[in-house]
């Protein structure tokens, strides 16, 4: 379709193109006239291998599991109850209930937080429509009711671990990131993984962090040197992936999936003592928080600088720390607060409307906005801040913390036009 962006179509066109490839009486063509070497999809191509032929594959119920240091593949049945999440049933007993909704960088740079929210039901609807690459990953489906119909299977017992549905449409996912030791079960369709060790995530791979997968295939992979490529396969439907602590990975949907993660969140690792890259870049801003106050200022002074210097000007996923920073050191936060609301601000005007890239831009917005807020209580500021934001991308779901900051202002008839849209 037309509205597909250049990357989308060529995902799209990749994916059909190999397919075709596989069969043996077009095989030896299709490799030469269908996916040149040169073409920005041939890297995803590359990388289609089954996972596995990739990863280690292991038993179901292996003890310790969680506790390995590399990725595996489990095949077969994990023991969730996989007819809870058909179509039909997830549809007919959970159709009400809503859930998070992501654009494909947005989970990750943005640590799990979205505004964003639809019922099941309409989620199922829009994501058959490719042009959709909306991507689920919610708690609160389980610890609203479904929990009880999903025990945790006893193998894959971890203190302190969460589930999370996850679904989406074909592109869809997220981009690269880290936290603690995961299971991935697959109950439809195909997941494509890249993965990296803790420390020696590349450089060259953060400069598409705020874009789609889709980009990173297309515009960094084919570039990457043998030793800086990540493991890279394609999960099938019944079969679970396991990912070590502090591992940097990220995923796109070949197609419609269904899935259940069971993770914890907390990266245990020191990911530094590997390699100092992006990765270990976010486990200093979080120690930087428990320094002796006097301290601080300077820590996060310097680590504003190395991650501009890291993500040519834009730290989108570090914006969270300028809360703490302004607490620190306000006058500082507040030089690093302005020139980062420029950059965003020309990051949602350039977005096309409907776009992923405007949707991350009204949600990093509105993570700017909560940082000014929650220090100066201005909500006329914080309002006209995330007004033009809610205007261009109303479906972002920042209409309702808008209307919350305009009713601190008793602007009644704006609240009501921002509930309604």
């Amino acid at each position: 379709p037309a509205m597909l962006s250049f990357a989308s179509r060529c995902h799209v066109f990749c994916t059909f193109v190999c397919t075709l490839a596989s069969l043996p009486w077009l095989e030896a063509a299709q490799e030469e006239e269908a996916c040149p070497a040169d073409a920005p999809c041939a890297a995803a191509a590359a990388f289609s291998r089954p996972c596995r032929e990739v990863l280690e594959v292991v038993e179901r119920g292996s003890k310790g599991m969680w506790k390995r240091t590399t990725p595996a593949l489990i095949v077969g049945a994990a023991g969730w109850d996989s007819s809870l999440f058909g179509r039909d049933r997830l549809r007919s007993e959970f159709g009400s209930r809503r859930v998070k909704v992501f654009s494909p960088a947005q989970a990750a740079l943005m640590a799990g937080q979205t505004s964003r929210v639809h019922p099941l039901n309409v989620l199922l609807k829009k994501i058959e429509d490719p042009r959709n690459s909306l991507y689920v990953f919610d708690k609160g489906f389980f610890e609203n009711g479904a929990g009880s119909a999903t025990r945790v299977p006893d193998w894959m017992s971890m203190t302190g671990a969460e589930r999370f549905l996850t679904m989406g449409g074909p592109s869809s996912g997220t981009q690269f990131h880290s936290h603690g030791a995961a299971f991935l079960t697959l109950f439809a369709g195909q997941k494509r993984w890249y993965l990296h060790p803790p420390g020696q995530f590349p450089n060259a791979s953060v400069r598409t962090l705020h874009r789609p997968v889709s980009v990173f295939e297309a515009e960094v992979l084919p570039g990457l040197a043998e030793g800086n490529a990540p493991i890279a396969c394609v999960q099938q439907a019944g079969e679970t992936v396991f990912v070590p602590d502090a591992w940097a990975h990220a995923t796109t949907n070949v197609d419609e999936t269904i899935g259940v993660a069971w993770q914890l969140t907390t990266v245990t690792t020191d990911i530094c003592k590997h390699g100092k890259d992006y990765m270990c870049l976010f486990q200093e801003f979080s120690s930087a928080a428990v320094l002796k106050p006097s301290l601080q200022p300077s820590r996060y002074r310097e680590l504003f600088e190395q991650a501009k210097e890291l993500t040519n000007g834009f730290p989108a996923g570090f914006l969270r720390h300028l809360g703490p920073y302004w607490k620190a050191a306000a006058s500082d936060a507040i030089a690093v607060f302005k020139e980062q609301r420029g950059k965003v601000f020309e990051f949602l005007k350039a977005a096309k409307r409907k776009s992923d890239e405007a949707v991350l831009g009204a949600a990093l917005m509105k993570a700017l906005v909560d940082v000014m807020f929650t220090a100066t209580k201005n909500a006329k500021k914080a309002s006209a801040l995330l007004a033009p934001a809610a205007k261009k991308v109303p479906e972002a779901g920042i209409c309702v913390p808008l209307a919350q900051l305009l009713a601190k202002e008793q602007r009644w008839k704006e609240v009501v036009e921002h509930l309604e849209r």
